[in-house]
């Protein structure tokens, strides 16, 4: 008999294990887009309600989301990195990295 054909990328797979640090990062950039999408629909319910959902001074509010979104773009860009290193290491073969030269 014949196998059915799969029409599955291989290489779009992710090579994530379930205890690796690349989950572990990835956990970490999902919590930290979900504190960036909750803070701006509280700015945005702030900037409807002013005197209900004002925990903190405004200096303080903006430091924190700042700090945020900083967190934010730092770690996607850190996963997008690792992504792309890991997919190139993928792609050599296995003496290609020896016969290279060093620069």
């Amino acid at each position: 008999m014949t196998e059915p054909i799969s029409f599955e990328d291989p290489a779009a797979k992710p090579h994530v294990t379930p205890g690796s640090a690349i989950s572990v990062l990835e956990r970490g950039t999902a919590i930290a887009l979900w504190a960036v999408m909750l803070s701006l629909a509280w700015m945005i319910s702030a900037a409807y309600l002013p005197n209900y959902f004002r925990p903190f001074s405004l200096e303080v509010e903006i430091i924190i989301l700042l700090a945020l979104l900083l967190t934010a773009l730092l770690l996607v860009s850190v996963i997008a990195l690792r992504h792309t290193r890991l997919s190139e290491r993928d792609e050599e073969e296995p003496g290609a990295r020896a016969s290279r030269p060093h620069s």
